[in-house]
């Protein structure tokens, strides 16, 4: 009796094992997209709002050479910081380059890295480097 109880519950697990890893790779496979998808989707305005107290709108414009500018807008309407420079994307990475920035004593050029967490065609997720903090850029649609 002990023997088919086993075997019954091995055949419910083995049910039901194949379906669960179909799914789990079919949503990696959805949500992880290569580094050649990800730079061809890269090109556009990109913003989003700071989570810091003061609400400051950081919007990006990259071109498809990987060229952006960044533009911080503060509530009330002013240019808080204005920045240029490149990205690049490798290996699950956003790597920005700036090369110019109006913030004062700022040395350029300097390197940002973010791991790229989940992207699709209207929103970015990114977790920069030494942090845990998740950071979701929206890409303007209009």
């Amino acid at each position: 009796m002990d023997q088919l109880s086993t075997l019954g519950i091995i055949h419910t697990l083995m049910k039901y094992t194949i379906p669960i890893l179909a799914l789990s790779i079919l949503l990696t496979a959805c949500c992880h997209r290569s580094d050649a998808e990800i730079r061809k989707n890269l090109p556009g305005a990109w913003h989003f709002v700071e989570s810091s107290s003061n609400q400051d709108r950081s919007v990006f414009t990259v071109s498809p050479s990987g060229d952006f500018t960044n533009v911080v807008i503060r509530p009330d309407g002013t240019v808080g910081a204005e920045t240029a420079g490149t990205f690049q994307v490798q290996d699950g990475y956003l790597i920005g380059t700036v090369t110019k920035s109006s913030q004062k004593g700022q040395k350029v050029p300097f390197v940002l890295r973010t791991k790229i967490v989940r992207v699709d065609d209207t929103e970015m997720v990114v977790v920069a480097d030494g942090t845990t903090n998740e950071i979701t850029i929206k890409k303007d649609t209009r």
